[in-house]
């Protein structure tokens, strides 16, 4: 069984003051470990939330200094009447290249108010100036009409500037037909950095739709002074699954971004978009797979995008093909369609929740699975050839255990991969030089 080495509970406010390293004595053994085995030689996971709590929806990114940065959410309390809904904190995590991870620090100024989950997640991007930045999903009451409301919430988290809002709040009222009760939602978010410290957030936005399961449009803004100001919010598309998770990735000078579109017959399948970098452009929607799955209800189904040095990739939960779970397609970065569409784990009884990176030529990408021989755990596949081959699926969760919902970063050295189980948010950091041997597809 695989151990978890507990990060400390106790909140440590000098987390983003990047010339401090915590004084501690539990991580000396990792340490040891590490410096006697290689960078990034961590061979077990690491718990980052602490103990007695529940976590979920961990998001992950790496600055440039090679420091990974975990955002994750701390449930709180049921809110009754508010469905599944939960009273909960948002908490950041500072974990460098040459020292264990440091206390997390709770991000949101009021007690409770986030709104995230595994399925909405808050989302957490770094931009080219080394700026930490964060995305979220907050409890408010709507100004127009009074009634309780999810609006999207923007937070530097470098420094004291105080959060901004993205969504103009919404004219209708959904909460007759809303299971949480809200008039209206900004959900299911997004945030990449450009290349000049631009940063873009999309969401899925409920302002145009009439009752609560009606399909939806992706909103988008974008800053162009590292998070300072942010353009008033912008329709990019429309007719999209309410709860359809899109992800973004900034590729070739542009956007490359997901959703579920929903055609007249309920077919409800992966689409691409590019996007302009101006955000004032939307090409054509690219449908990714062979099969049409139709199905009157949100699918719940993450689709994740990665870019490379000359391929982008999708992976999906695929229901229609053969064997149904979790695929892989790719294309140049030149090309419209997807094509070379893989099953990443065809012996599995289920795969679902991927999860992709890509730096140059390499391409990682984790999902959950369950197998004949082991429950609900992580896996990993690999490629050094812009995905023309693959690893063999590889377990990094203990048998044991359940864990679900990954996350992953990739920067020219190495990888961090992390998930939640046990209630508990876990990591683990993966050398690059450590893939298994390639096989042929």
């Amino acid at each position: 069984m695989l151990s978890l080495v507990s990060a400390p509970t106790g909140a440590s406010n000098s987390m983003l003051d990047r010339g401090r390293r915590p004084d501690r004595l539990w991580p000396l053994m990792i340490a040891l470990l590490a410096s006697l085995t290689g960078l990034s030689a961590q061979a077990e996971p690491v718990a980052i939330s602490p103990e007695g709590v529940r976590a979920s929806a961990v998001d992950i990114a790496y600055d440039a200094e090679g420091t990974a940065w975990l955002l994750w959410v701390q449930k709180g309390e049921r809110i009754p009447g508010a469905g599944h809904a939960s009273a909960d904190d948002l908490y950041l995590t500072r974990w460098p290249a040459d020292a264990p991870p440091e206390a997390p620090i709770k991000v949101n100024a009021d007690a409770g108010q986030v709104r995230a989950s595994a399925l909405s997640r808050a989302r957490i991007a770094i931009d080219s100036a080394g700026g930490v930045h964060a995305l979220y999903p907050v409890a408010d009451v709507s100004p127009i009409h009074g009634k309780p409301v999810i609006n999207i919430r923007y937070q530097s988290l470098g420094d004291d500037a105080d959060p901004i809002q993205l969504n103009t709040p919404a004219d209708n009222d959904l909460s007759s037909t809303s299971h949480s009760n809200v008039g209206s939602a900004a959900t299911f978010l997004s945030l990449s950095a450009g290349p000049d410290n631009d940063l873009y957030a999309l969401w899925i936005d409920s302002r145009h739709s009439e009752f609560t399961e009606s399909n939806s449009w992706v909103y988008g803004s974008r800053s162009l002074d590292n998070g300072a100001t942010w353009s008033t919010d912008t329709p990019l598309f429309e007719q999209v699954c309410p709860c359809c998770q899109p992800d973004t990735v900034w590729s070739n000078n542009q956007l490359l971004v997901s959703s579920r579109q929903v055609d007249a017959q309920s077919h409800r399948d992966p689409h691409i978009h590019r996007v302009a970098a101006d955000l004032a452009s939307t090409e054509a929607a690219v449908r990714v797979g062979n099969g049409r799955w139709q199905l009157e209800g949100c699918p719940l189904k993450r689709i994740s995008v990665a870019a490379g040095r000359e391929q982008e990739y999708v992976a999906w939960y695929a229901e229609m093909e053969t064997p149904k779970g979790v695929w892989l397609g790719r294309r140049s970065t030149q090309d419209k369609n997807f094509g070379d569409y893989t099953p990443l784990h065809p012996d599995a009884a289920v795969s679902d929740a991927p999860a992709t990176a890509a730096h140059g030529d390499a391409l990682w990408v984790v999902w959950h699975a369950k197998t004949a021989d082991a429950g609900r755990g992580i896996y990993l596949s690999t490629s050094d050839d812009g995905g023309a081959s693959l690893s063999p699926p590889e377990r990094l969760s203990d048998n044991d255990s359940t864990a679900a919902f990954p996350a992953i970063a990739l920067n020219e050295r190495e990888a961090i991969i992390g998930w939640e189980t046990g209630g508990r948010i876990v990591a683990m950091r993966r050398a690059r030089t450590q893939t298994v041997a390639q096989h042929e597809q």
